[in-house]
């Protein structure tokens, strides 16, 4: 790791020359705003128990940092737009009026900057995810019907959002009048529990995904076939940054269903089968969840599931698992 830290030389030094200031402060508030709007705070850019103690830190961190050293330099170009990416760079958002990360492509230079000059450096933060399954009636009380159908919408390649990803539970306890970065609708919330939505669709397996821009898509298994309750007892997985190396940034999450049923109610919602002997089919099909943007820190996004009524009655129809 080049640099996991703006500058921790800087204690000895200045305990040497105590009131001898040996960096510089400009360019550093805007720096730091760009970190914190593109989700890199906390990380080695700069601690705090909240965004604006992180931004803090990160300005004090950027103004004790002598401009010789190199890699500030790097920081700053990567922040500021003005480092030279070697390829084209897609936006993070592509609506134009949607916020702080519409109509550029600032967020999405910085990160590819700050991996290409400083890998495993961290200066990205630690992303860490729960993707959780939900019911359809539990996801259209919070967000509204047309927002499930949204969801089985074409999804863009590469991955972009403008929306951010859930509050986790630090954000969801936090000061309620604070400024969260994140997604606070479902804080407070109670989800309804979906695990005979599990059984009732034949499950034999379920897996739980996130599709981003960084790196093949990364799942886990939330049911097997070797359970003998055919039922969700948990309805949620979590993708920590110990285990999975996630970066910030637009994500996809998903959950896949390989499972059994007749024929003839897989064809209610288009899925064409044909009953083996047993009087089943065996069929497969993914259930698209929430597109966001993830943060350093602990981010939620949710994939609404449902029972075969409840798919004819949405008119919604899963697609077909890739092979």
């Amino acid at each position: 790791m080049r640099l996991g830290r703006w500058l921790l030389a800087l204690v000895g030094l200045a305990s040497a020359c105590a009131g001898f200031k040996v960096g510089s402060d400009e360019g550093c508030e805007s720096a730091c705003a760009t970190a914190h709007t593109c989700g890199f705070l906390p990380s080695g850019l700069g601690f705090g128990v909240d965004s604006a103690a992180a931004i803090a830190d990160c300005e004090r961190r950027c103004g004790q940092s002598p401009r010789e050293v190199g890699d500030i330099g790097t920081i700053l170009s990567c922040l500021d737009g003005s480092w030279e990416a070697s390829e084209e760079v897609t936006a993070w958002c592509t609506d134009a009026g949607a916020g702080a990360l519409a109509g550029d492509v600032t967020c999405a230079t910085a990160s590819k900057c700050l991996a290409s000059e400083f890998p495993g450096g961290r200066l990205q933060g630690d992303v860490h995810i729960e993707v959780s399954l939900v019911s359809f009636a539990d996801f259209s009380e919070a967000f509204g019907a047309e927002a499930l159908a949204e969801l089985y919408g074409p999804l863009e390649t590469p991955v972009s959002s403008c929306a951010a990803a859930l509050c986790g539970p630090e954000e969801c306890t936090a000061d309620d009048d604070a400024d969260h970065p994140c997604d606070a609708t479902l804080c407070g919330r109670e989800r309804v529990k979906t695990g005979t939505i599990c059984s009732d669709l034949g499950s034999l397996v379920i897996e739980l995904g996130i599709d981003g821009r960084y790196g093949p898509p990364i799942t886990q298994v939330l049911l097997d076939d070797d359970d003998e309750v055919k039922e969700c007892k948990e309805a949620s997985k979590s993708f920590t940054a110990e285990e999975y190396e996630v970066r910030p940034g637009p994500a996809h999450a998903f959950a896949r269903v390989n499972g059994r049923l007749p024929a003839s109610e897989l064809a209610r919602i288009g899925v064409a089968a044909v009953d083996d002997e047993e009087g089943a089919a065996n069929y497969c099909v993914a259930f698209p969840g929430m597109t966001a943007t993830l943060r350093a820190g602990h981010n939620l996004l949710l994939v609404p599931i449902a029972t075969i009524d409840d798919l004819e009655a949405a008119r919604l129809t899963p697609v077909g698992c890739k092979t």
